[in-house]
């Protein structure tokens, strides 16, 4: 006889405690709560936000129960509640608050496997760390007794911020530094810093409505930056997280189809839609361009007296709010108060914020010649759409915003003009800028400006030729390379600027710019798989002898010198990501065999031996190779497939997994693994629709083309399988339909979504997403093969 034991843990977030308690389920309505939970006496584990006061053994219809009580808990949104009931296993400690002297109890709970194998001492260490700062860094004491970061199987969320019980998906908790990709403690890190920055600003004080969502989750994935640079000050990521969030708003918001950052909602069934790449990365993006403005140093504000103008104006705001409410507008009342414009007399933070998040999209900045000595800049909407396409209704500030514009210039004599001046391109106005004759310009120092810069030809080929004297940081070179292949979608630029970016960058020193040069490259390839393979493999030849290199120089630096180093995670990084890279423009290339596939056939023929997996700096990129040059028996896949359906196999792992599985060309083995993402005895639903859509749609030509029929031959299925999987099932959508690269491909899919009934509104969302992506996927190929094809004909390599 087997007794089967359920868990529970639940996500309330946005409108869902209704189905749990009667309640007034709005943000506005907060509360305190007096908790009783009674179950089962099998039970290990019964959390509640607060800490319980007392357990009591019952009697129910005869079998053993148990009735635990809980503190009352804080003023707090009904969204924010929460409970786990679970037969889990805790690890335990301590952080001292800094104020008062009081012991915050810090626990990691989950599956007795994960904990007793230590995998959440980091998260625990974490927690620890990054509670410490935010309680400075807000000027405010953690509210609660305890922390609680609890890690559950299946959680289609990811990670929910509950006040003091915090609820994560396995492997955005757990981490394996044996198995474990490096990746994997960078994400626990993040997450973690994401969830912890909610406990004030969210939770402490809460947003009044729906429609200012970005306020959380804007300032979380903001602050996420500042508590892992605390935490990791090594790896140096506040910046780098920084131009990710930029790049991933502008890839949403470059469409008609995006939305304003603070949008009204009165439907409940919307609310979800809200929870997207506008409220997380443009927010954050919003709020770090303020924080720039805001400098007493380096932006617009006479304010100098301070460190950061900005911090004190968000310690004002929580001070003011605490256990209550408020709306963006008062957020940006008591920023106010430690802001006074050094350029624009009586400018203010809801003047300028207004323009950004009241009205969708991001304006493009033209820096053309005016005169001899004189520059014009001037800002107009960028939008990804044929003319006719655009809507014409009219926002509030008519598609103009304030932008803040800094430079760095070059003088003829090559001394660089650093930081200068902050100065504003307000609505409906352009500007005038001295550039002496034979000066370089570059806009958007460190990159903290949330626009898209244009430069006239003549402006481009003085940028382009001076890069070296010029010595961009990191970000800024991050920042041009998005530019140019964002200028080029939108019809700005020709391709050939981007394809000279491309090559300047290819070998840079700098890891991060490296790697965006080969994710723009990967880009293209996805691009242009349907054109004649001569000219794929032509495209892919053209990238080999450089990524190959770039393998060289991770691998030697990574064997420079130890793992504990201060940059040893950085470099397993990088190693990690350039071997992938390697292989990906190496596994087909005649000319000569790359270390890389040297390394990683040695690597799996080591597992193969031994069993025991490979390095995690290899891991994903032995397994992923040995799929891709699988023989006909699929026999290298089958028994990757066995590892993943091995329950033992950690959900991290899992993930590595799952993205090797999908790099098969092989298209029995592709449908075979497609049929177990549609089954839930072996792939959890929520799972299989996130690798369908973000691993197996664009691993490959086959895998793409395969992916696309299934959505075109079996969407309504599809629909009534997973119609519960409220967040899996638009990003499947959409990660799926922006794969189309021809109008067949459109004309089928957009015939297959005809039937209104299956486009609910987060649904319709994404698909009307997606198909404005494939429309600029088609409209890139017709305006740039010729392009292409002239240049992976040319001698140039």
């Amino acid at each position: 006889h087997t007794m089967i034991i359920n868990r529970m843990a639940h996500n309330l977030q946005p409108t869902s405690a209704r189905y749990a308690f009667p309640c007034f389920d709005e943000p506005e309505f907060k509360a305190t709560f007096d908790m009783t939970i009674r179950t089962e006496a099998n039970y290990s584990l019964v959390l509640w936000n607060t800490d319980s006061t007392s357990d009591e053994d019952i009697k129910h219809e005869g079998r053993d129960w148990k009735s635990y009580k809980f503190e009352t808990s804080p003023t707090m949104s009904t969204y924010l509640l929460a409970f786990v009931v679970a037969n889990f296993d805790c690890s335990v400690d301590y952080v001292t608050s800094m104020f008062g002297g009081k012991n915050i109890t810090v626990r990691v709970c989950g599956r007795p496997g994960p904990v007793q194998a230590g995998d959440g001492a980091y998260a625990l260490q974490t927690t620890k760390d990054v509670v410490n700062y935010f309680e400075e860094y807000y000027n405010q004491p953690y509210p609660l007794s305890k922390i609680v970061n609890v890690g559950v199987p299946d959680f289609e969320a990811g990670a929910m911020e509950n006040w003091g019980l915090i609820i994560y998906r396995e492997e955005l908790l757990f981490y394996n530094e044996e198995v474990d990709t490096i990746s994997v403690k960078g994400s626990v890190n993040l997450v973690v810093s994401h969830e912890l920055a909610h406990m004030w600003f969210g939770n402490l004080v809460t947003m009044k409505w729906w429609k200012d969502i970005w306020l959380n989750e804007g300032f979380a994935t903001y602050a996420q930056g500042l508590g892992t640079t605390h935490v990791e000050d090594t790896w140096n990521n506040e910046k780098f997280l920084i131009g990710q969030h930029r790049s991933v708003a502008m890839n949403r918001d470059a469409y008609t189809t995006s939305r304003p950052a603070s949008v009204e909602v009165t439907d409940p069934d919307h609310v979800q839609n809200l929870f997207d790449e506008i409220a997380y990365q443009k927010g954050a993006s919003l709020l770090n361009q303020l924080n720039m403005v805001m400098s007493g140093t380096t932006g617009d504000n006479n304010i100098n007296n301070v460190t950061n103008p900005f911090q004190e104006g968000v310690k004002s705001y929580l001070k003011a709010f605490k256990y209550s409410n408020a709306d963006q507008t008062q957020l940006y009342s008591e920023l106010n108060k430690w802001f006074d414009s050094k350029s624009e007399e009586n400018l203010s933070v809801k003047q300028i914020m207004d323009t950004w998040t009241l009205q969708m999209n991001f304006p493009v900045v033209s820096v053309t010649k005016y005169d001899d000595d004189n520059l014009l800049v001037s800002q107009k909407r960028l939008v990804m759409a044929d003319e006719n396409d655009v809507d014409k209704e009219v926002a509030p500030y008519g598609y103009q915003w304030y932008v803040p514009i800094k430079y760095l210039l070059l003088a003829a004599d090559d001394t660089i003009k650093k930081d200068s001046a902050l100065f504003w391109i307000k609505p409906h106005s352009q500007v005038t800028v001295a550039l002496p004759t034979d000066n370089t310009i570059f806009l958007n120092t460190n990159g903290d400006g949330y626009y898209a810069t244009y430069y006239d030809l003549e402006l481009w080929n003085s940028l382009i030729g001076n890069l070296d004297k010029l010595n961009l940081n990191v970000r800024e070179k991050q920042v041009l390379l998005y530019d140019t292949a964002l200028l080029v979608k939108a019809g700005y630029y020709p391709i050939s600027r981007q394809l000279k970016l491309l090559d300047l960058f290819k070998a840079d020193e700098e890891f991060n710019v490296a790697e965006d040069v080969y994710t723009q490259i990967g880009e293209i390839s996805a691009l242009i798989r349907n054109l004649d393979d001569d000219i794929v493999t032509k495209w892919r030849n053209k990238w080999a002898t450089s990524a190959k290199e770039l393998y060289d120089r991770s691998k030697a630096a990574s064997s420079d010198g130890d793992d504990n180093d201060d940059d040893g995670y950085v470099k397993k990084l990088a190693l990690s990501s350039s071997t992938g890279i390697c292989l990906a423009f190496n596994k087909d290339y005649a000319e000569t065999k790359a270390d890389c596939i040297t390394d990683v056939e040695a690597k799996w023929d080591t597992y193969i031996s031994t069993d025991e997996l490979p390095a995690s700096d290899y891991l994903r990129a032995v397994l992923s190779y040995a799929v891709a040059t699988d023989t006909e028996d699929a026999a290298n896949w089958k028994k990757i497939q066995s590892l993943y359906l091995d329950k033992s196999t950690s959900a991290a792992t899992k993930k590595t997994l799952a993205y090797a599985l999908a790099q098969t060309t092989n298209s029995t083995t592709l449908h075979t693994y497609i049929e177990m993402c549609r089954n839930p005895d072996m792939i959890r639903r929520s799972d299989g629709l996130y690798i369908l859509g973000r691993t197996i749609a664009p691993a490959n030509k086959v895998a793409t083309n395969i992916t696309l029929q299934l959505l075109i031959d079996d969407w309504l299925n599809i629909y009534e399988e997973f119609a519960t999987a409220d967040l899996a099932l638009p990003s499947y959508i959409k990660a799926t339909v922006s794969q189309i690269t021809t109008d067949k491909e459109l004309t089928e899919v957009e015939k297959a979504f005809k039937d209104e009934r299956y486009l609910k509104s987060s649904i319709k969302s994404a698909y009307e997403g997606g198909i404005e992506k494939a429309k600029g996927n088609i409209a890139w190929i017709a305006k740039n093969k010729e392009a292409i094809t002239d240049f992976v004909q040319s001698n140039d390599s």
